[in-house]
């Protein structure tokens, strides 16, 4: 991987709000106002936790075992971004529905994981 060109941050900017819109527009019709709000959180805490792993990653990818940190870390950053918000949710009042919240931020995570995956993957081939 090292020394292998990324496609622009621009590029995965696009691809990385298309499955958010499209998730939060599959699922919307069937929450209330408060589920629509926190999936609406969800996406968007999403998407800005993508932007700062891909911002990592494409940082790191030609040092020494950098990639393999950054993918590493960017999972670890995951992780702990549904248990801290799952934790602050359910401490505080927030007004959002926390099932979508919690769930659609894994779900929406895990997505955009698996597609920076594929991303990355097809800009080095």
């Amino acid at each position: 991987m090292v020394g292998s060109r990324f496609r622009s941050p621009g590029s995965l900017a696009t691809v990385t709000r298309a499955p958010t819109v499209a998730g939060f527009g599959v699922a919307a019709p069937f929450l209330d106002d408060a589920g629509r709000r926190g999936l609406l959180v969800a996406a968007g805490i999403a998407v800005a936790i993508q932007g700062a792993a891909f911002l990592t990653l494409d940082r790191l990818k030609d040092r020494e075992h950098g990639f393999l940190l950054a993918l590493l870390g960017g999972a670890a950053v995951r992780f702990g971004a549904v248990g801290v918000t799952g934790v602050v949710a359910t401490t505080m009042e927030t007004g959002l529905g926390l099932e979508p919240l919690i769930l659609g931020l894994a779900a929406f995570l895990f997505a955009l994981l698996i597609l920076e995956a594929l991303y990355v993957r097809g800009s080095t081939e």
